[in-house]
């Protein structure tokens, strides 16, 4: 009997009585059921509705602690993807701070960057197409 009253106790500390009160219901009355029989001489009977009684416990206290880990899983899911999205937002600000600035006109037009050439020492040859007459 102390062994159901204990694993009843460690079910209700766990936090059975939210995440499954149902189970812990039936433990708590197979407890009260054994302790009724055990009044009345009933000892076997007793003895049966402790171990009904343990084992609707440890159901319960296996259902709380399973809720109480998917709590820490969506916790933590919800922080790495907090974490996921500052990474790629530093990423994308270290990119676009390392990359050139566009150079900008006046009418909002990029302008190609002008190489200016050296002036030639000699003037051009003349060449064939400079000799034709115009319309040919």
């Amino acid at each position: 009997m102390s062994r159901a009253q204990s694993s009843l106790q460690a079910a209700q500390k766990a936090g059975a009585g939210d995440a499954d009160p149902v189970d812990l219901e039936f433990a708590r009355g197979k407890y009260q059921q054994a302790q009724t029989a055990l009044n009345d001489g009933k000892n076997q009977q007793a003895a049966d509705l402790a171990q009904e009684s343990i084992a609707d416990s440890q159901l319960a206290l296996t259902k709380a602690r399973l809720a109480t880990l998917r709590g820490q899983i969506r916790t933590q899911t919800a922080e790495n993807a907090r974490l996921r999205k500052q990474l790629l937002d530093d990423a994308a600000k270290a990119q676009a701070s390392s990359a050139p600035a566009p150079a900008s006109s006046a009418s909002g037009v990029e302008e190609l960057p002008q190489t200016v050439l050296p002036s030639p020492a000699s003037p051009a040859p003349a060449s064939s197409t400079d000799a034709m007459p115009e319309g040919q």
